[in-house]
């Protein structure tokens, strides 16, 4: 039994692109997941641009990761101390608290969530690892938190959570008849555990956000999940309505792969949630709406979805979050949805300009440092550079931080040389 035990769990750790997506970035957990970005029409040595020369030209400071990460691991280790030490009632109490005040870090993630997330550290890292003898004691931790702890929604939700992890390995987010029949039963077997283990919680009378992100998580899973999905975003996004994670894997849910059916209908949803919850998050909702939009649909999607309404979107999501994190993930969306690709229709070339004139605006107006990790790479992120600033770039001129966001400078000696004026 064990050695069958051992043999998913090791299994799981060499399939599953979509859970080491979520591993590798669970420290950094922008507000959404990350978009899937191209470059945009960028090419590495086009018109001499290339990755060295943008990266000379920037008198901006440029991180790997956002700074908010030390922050974010720190406190993460905090709770999973707390449990390794014998004190998970501490650190229930804490989520518990952080989870029904909303209480927002510093870099304004949700408490509650990071501490979660260090509930669950030790057995992240034990997969990562692939040791399947770590593997079953963090496991058994959790386990024995709940037992010790029954009713408590925190370790239930934390014991779902390890099985909806990975379930959804084996699951991935292939359609349901292209998932081997073997992998479609041990996912299967995880989430049904993983709703037994919070079947009799109520995210909103617990007025829990925590709890109704694990419950949404088992959506995959649900027999009547057409009939369920709707509801259960509401309730969780209705609890938070700026919990971006909320909109953007509603909007991934809504993809034909899933239980969607095309592209009018996500953008009808996506309208529906700016008016729902406008009063909090502006029309934020439908950027991200649209960028789980371009992963199914593609490039097509900017000559489809409402331009202006999709910038409208991502100065909204920048004025409620207004951090640079934020404007990092903000410049990243808006280069998902607008690649450069051979059969360009008028239609998308003339929505593609307006898209790549509200990048250097959102630059201008706010991105004061650079963060790699949001735009995928290096050279994505120069090429984002290079979208918003290639006529400067190619006239000589430095990128600095002005008064409000990155802006162009050019140098003395690039300048142009002064006119005497006759005497």
């Amino acid at each position: 039994m064990l050695k069958a035990f051992f043999i998913e769990l090791y299994c799981a750790v060499l399939r599953i692109v979509w859970f080491l997506r979520n591993l590798v970035y669970f420290l950094i957990f922008l507000v959404t997941k990350l978009p899937r970005i191209a470059l945009s029409g960028w090419k590495e040595g086009a018109e001499g641009l290339t990755t060295d020369r943008i990266h000379r030209a920037l008198d901006v400071d440029i991180f790997d990761v956002p700074p908010s990460y030390p922050e974010n691991l720190t406190l993460m280790e905090e709770f999973a101390a707390l449990l390794a030490e014998g004190r998970g009632a501490e650190a229930l109490a804490r989520i518990e608290a952080a989870d029904h005040a909303r209480t927002l870090t510093p870099q304004r993630y949700f408490v509650a969530e990071v501490g979660f997330r260090g509930l669950l550290l030790a057995f992240h890292k034990a997969m990562l690892m692939q040791r399947s003898d770590l593997i079953l004691i963090e496991k058994g931790r959790i386990e024995a938190l709940a037992a010790a702890h029954p009713g408590n929604h925190i370790a239930a939700a934390a014991v779902a959570r390890l099985n909806i992890d990975i379930g959804m390995s084996f699951r991935g987010d292939a359609f349901v008849g292209d998932i081997p029949a073997e992998n479609w039963r041990i996912f299967l077997k995880h989430m049904a555990v993983a709703r037994a283990a919070i079947a009799d919680l109520d995210p909103v009378a617990r007025d829990s956000p925590l709890l109704a992100s694990v419950r949404f998580a088992l959506i995959p899973a649900e027999e009547d999940a057409a009939r369920v999905l709707r509801r259960w975003y509401h309730d969780r996004a209705g609890m938070v309505p700026k919990l971006w994670d909320a909109h953007g894997e509603f909007a991934n849910f809504l993809l034909p792969q899933w239980f969607g059916s095309d592209f009018e209908a996500l953008d009808r949803a996506a309208r529906d949630a700016c008016q729902r919850y406008r009063d909090v998050t502006g029309d934020a909702p439908y950027a991200f709406y649209m960028a789980e939009a371009e992963t199914c649909f593609g490039a097509p999607v900017a000559e489809l979805m409402d331009v202006d309404l999709f910038l409208k979107g991502i100065e909204d999501y920048s004025r409620v979050s207004a951090t640079q994190e934020t404007f990092n993930h903000a410049a990243a969306m808006i280069l998902a949805i607008a690649p450069n690709y051979l059969d360009q229709t008028p239609i998308y070339r003339a929505a593609r300009e307006r898209l790549m004139a509200g990048l250097r605006t959102h630059f201008a107006a706010h991105v004061r440092e650079l963060h790699v990790s949001a735009f995928g790479d290096m050279d994505q992120l120069m090429g984002a550079v290079a979208e918003a600033f290639r006529p400067e770039l190619l006239a000589g001129a430095r990128i600095g931080v002005g008064l409000a966001g990155l802006e162009a400078r050019m140098p003395p000696e690039a300048a142009p040389e002064a006119v005497a004026e006759p005497t």
